[in-house]
């Protein structure tokens, strides 16, 4: 995996894409109380917390407790920041998850090529 191109990616795409989703919503980082970020990297998610203003908001992690546990991060985060008593009621919630998709395809010199190609989207 090449980490810088990760966090290239992440630091160049995730910020444009959560503050035009809070927009959408009628909302800003500032008034976020608790951002429940997919559970990869921990240094990654507090620079990812900084670069989207999101200082202020509780940024819960359980890495330390779980390590990254893939699509299980964000509902095993949450189950863990409501046994903490986390969030509280009327809190807004700032949920970031993110997904791969693998693929595979049989080699042959017929260029059977795989259905789907992934692809990531820039923000609009």
């Amino acid at each position: 995996m090449d980490g810088r191109g990760v966090r290239d990616f992440v630091m160049d795409n995730v910020p444009p894409i959560l503050n035009k989703m809070l927009a959408k919503a009628g909302s800003t980082a500032e008034d976020v109380s608790c951002f429940v970020p997919h559970q990869a990297n921990g240094v990654l998610l507090a620079e990812l917390a900084e670069r989207c203003g999101l200082g202020s908001a509780h940024t819960h992690l359980t890495l330390s407790r779980y390590g990254n546990v893939g699509s299980a991060s964000v509902p095993v985060a949450l189950d863990d920041a409501d046994e903490q008593g986390l969030p509280a009621d009327g809190d807004l919630v700032l949920l970031a998850v993110s997904a791969a998709v693998c693929r595979s395809a049989p080699a042959s010199s017929a260029g059977v090529r795989p259905a789907l190609t992934p692809r990531c989207a820039s923000p609009r």
